[in-house]
This record gives C-alpha cells, sequence and structure tokens, in this order.
C-alpha cells in the first residue's frame, strides 16, 4: 500500500469514528429531549438542504485550492458538528448547525475518496475506492459499537465531546500527505448536463432518497422506541451489519474486471430488496443479518461509483460534487422530510414500504448507460 492510500485510509478511519458517534447517536438524543419524529426530520431536512449549499460552493472551487485543504476543512467541520451537539441546553439553531456540519462533512469524505480514486489509481479505481470504502467502513463500525456504550455509561453530552476530540486527531495524517498536482481547466461554473450525467444525478438522487426514509433516522428510533433495544444493543447491531460494507469494498476487482453497470444494477437489488422485511422482524440476529446483506450490497455499489464518474465529469471536483450534493444531499433532505410525515401519519412500516419502492426504482436510470 503506497504512502498516499496510507495516510488517507488512517484519517477515513479517524473521522469516520467520530462522524458516526455523533450520527447514531444524534436522533436518539434529539428524541430524548422532547422532539418527536416530525420534529427531528424537520431539523434534518433544514440542515442537510443548507449543507447542499455548502458542498456546491466549496467543491466548485477544490480543483483550484487543492484535495488536501478539502479533506481539512470537512474534518474540522466534522469535529465541530460534534462539539456543538454536546451544547447544552440544545436549541432548535444548535441543532440544526450540527445536522448542517455532520451532513457537510459526512458527504464530503464520500466525495473525496472518489475524487482521490479516480485521480491516482488509473487501473485500479474500484479497488481503491474499495480500500477507502472498507476504511471509513471500519472506523464507522468501531465508532458505531462504541457510542452506544459510551451513551449508556457517560451521557450524550461527554460522548459527542470525545468524538469531536476523535475528528480533531484524524486530522494528522492529512499533515503527510503531499498535495497531488491537479491539471488546472479554464474553470466553469456550469458542468455539461448531458444524458448520462443527468441520469446519474437522478440515480444518486433517488438512491439516497429511498435509503434516507428508513434509515437517517428512523429506525434508530424504531428499534428504543418499539423494540426497547439499548443504546448499546443499536450500536452492536449496526456496527456488525456495516462489516458487509468493508467485504462488499474489497470486493472492488469485480468492479475493475466486469462490466461496472452489471455490477452496480445487481448491488443495487441486494442493497434495497432485504430491508422490506426490517419494521416485521424483533429477531437481533435477523436484524443484524439482513443490514448485514445489503451493507454488502451497499460496498460492492460503491465500488462502480469512480467509473460511472468518470465518464460524466469533464471537471472532477465541481462534476462529482454536483452529482453527490444534488442527488445524495437533497434525497437525504427530502428523505428526512417525509419520513417524518410518514411515520406520524400511518406508522413506522410507511417508511420501509415506501423506502425500498424509491430505492428500486432508482435502479431505472442506469440503463443509460447501457445504451
Amino acid at each position: 500500500m503506497d504512502n498516499l492510500k496510507k495516510y488517507l485510509s488512517f484519517h477515513w478511519i479517524g473521522i469516520s469514528f467520530a462522524l458516526s458517534i455523533t450520527g447514531l447517536l444524534l436522533p436518539l438524543y434529539m428524541h430524548s429531549v422532547g422532539l418527536n419524529e416530525n420534529q427531528i426530520g424537520d431539523i434534518f431536512f433544514v440542515g442537510t438542504l443548507f449543507s447542499v449549499v455548502l458542498l456546491i460552493l466549496f467543491f466548485l472551487h477544490s480543483d483550484v485550492s487543492g484535495r488536501k485543504t478539502s479533506v481539512l476543512v470537512f474534518a474540522m467541520l466534522g469535529s465541530l458538528a460534534s462539539a456543538f451537539a454536546a451544547v447544552s441546553p440544545p436549541t432548535f439553531f444548535i441543532f440544526f448547525l450540527v445536522v448542517l456540519f455532520l451532513r457537510s462533512s459526512g458527504r464530503a469524505v464520500w466525495v473525496l475518496t472518489k475524487i482521490f480514486a479516480i485521480e491516482n489509481y488509473e487501473h485500479s479505481k474500484g479497488l481503491s475506492y474499495g480500500i477507502f470504502v472498507a476504511a471509513l467502513t471500519f472506523g464507522g463500525i468501531i465508532g458505531t459499537i462504541i457510542s452506544g456504550y459510551l451513551a449508556d455509561s457517560f451521557g450524550f453530552s461527554k460522548t459527542f465531546y470525545i468524538a469531536a476530540i476523535f475528528g480533531l486527531f484524524s486530522m494528522i495524517p492529512i499533515y503527510f500527505i503531499k498535495e497531488h498536482k491537479i491539471k488546472l481547466q479554464k474553470f466553469s461554473f456550469k458542468p455539461k448536463f448531458t444524458k448520462t450525467f443527468a441520469a446519474l444525478t437522478f440515480h444518486r438522487f433517488l438512491a439516497s432518497l429511498g435509503s434516507a426514509i428508513p434509515f437517517v433516522f428512523a429506525y434508530v428510533i424504531f428499534l428504543n422506541k418499539q423494540l426497547n433495544f439499548s443504546y448499546s444493543a443499536i450500536g452492536l447491531i449496526f456496527a456488525i451489519g456495516s462489516i458487509g460494507d468493508i467485504l462488499g469494498g474489497l470486493a472492488g476487482k469485480v468492479s475493475d474486471q466486469y462490466d461496472f453497470k452489471n455490477v452496480a444494477i445487481l448491488a443495487s437489488i441486494l442493497s434495497a430488496l432485504p430491508n422490506i422485511f426490517l419494521p416485521f422482524i424483533s429477531n437481533i440476529f435477523m436484524i443484524t443479518l439482513i443490514l448485514f446483506l445489503t451493507s454488502v450490497g451497499d460496498g460492492i455499489y460503491a465500488t462502480t461509483l469512480p467509473y460511472f464518474f468518470e465518464k460524466v465529469s469533464t471537471q472532477l471536483g465541481r462534476d462529482v460534487s454536483i452529482v453527490e450534493t444534488l442527488g445524495i444531499s437533497l434525497g437525504v433532505a427530502l428523505g428526512s422530510l417525509f419520513s417524518g410525515v410518514l411515520i406520524v401519519s400511518f406508522g413506522y412500516i410507511s417508511v420501509f414500504i415506501i423506502g425500498v419502492s424509491i430505492s428500486l426504482i432508482a435502479i431505472l436510470p442506469l440503463f443509460v448507460f447501457k445504451k
């Protein structure tokens, strides 16, 4: 493993560890202070929507400012998200800032992993991105496991402070990275909205929307409120399930050796369809098994993305950020809003039925690439 991949992987593990603690516990914390699902959905919607603006404005110029600067800026925002989450008493504005910084940092790390894989590993993009996915997932698993135990033992506030400190430490390996020289281009605000570019953006939007409706905050609250699982048990369930992301990510050679379009379609089905059973199951083993299987699909699907972006991009930092931000962040924002409304109006089962249906429909735009 070369030095760039090594230092980045250490950073991805650290920042993912910090973000996963805050990301898992934040909805539970908001619910514990008296907010209902509708209010939580509104806060996630507003915060995520503003993160779209922040991400696009920053990444439009990332091809000039450099990748190293981008990594440091969003690692700092992730640390601030955890620090603000620890502020007491919490207010709507504080929660808004937490979601804004958390969503910005969380989305940015995935944008940056794709950019680094595309720019630095011409003949092994799938495998290289898979290694970055594995690093992010490993950090997320450790953070998810420990978050529940920390919250049960020390409370939310101290746990958020611990996450903030780890976020800051995660920045250390970045200083050892030699800045990659970006081929400067004539800067253009406007991407080329080709048929494939629009299809990929729409696909990422639908996939994000379908996943966000049941999983942004709904399922962790469902496990705690409806099934009476402790914070520790919830963290353990998601952590074990996420091991599938690592296995799927390390299978990145599949995308390098076979038709990445077919791989993406099959992996998308695996990552979505089994979730339809979750609201009907209370057995912890079966819940974990389903989350593991869908995570394998997520990990394999992720390794195909550098190839999609290489096909549609003319200005990498700008184009990847626009697809990911307009697609993923808007999907998460609307998914958060719809999730709260659906739960209050129709119950928790509705978010899984609608979410899985949208995730399967999201596969259709990918057929544009097969023509």
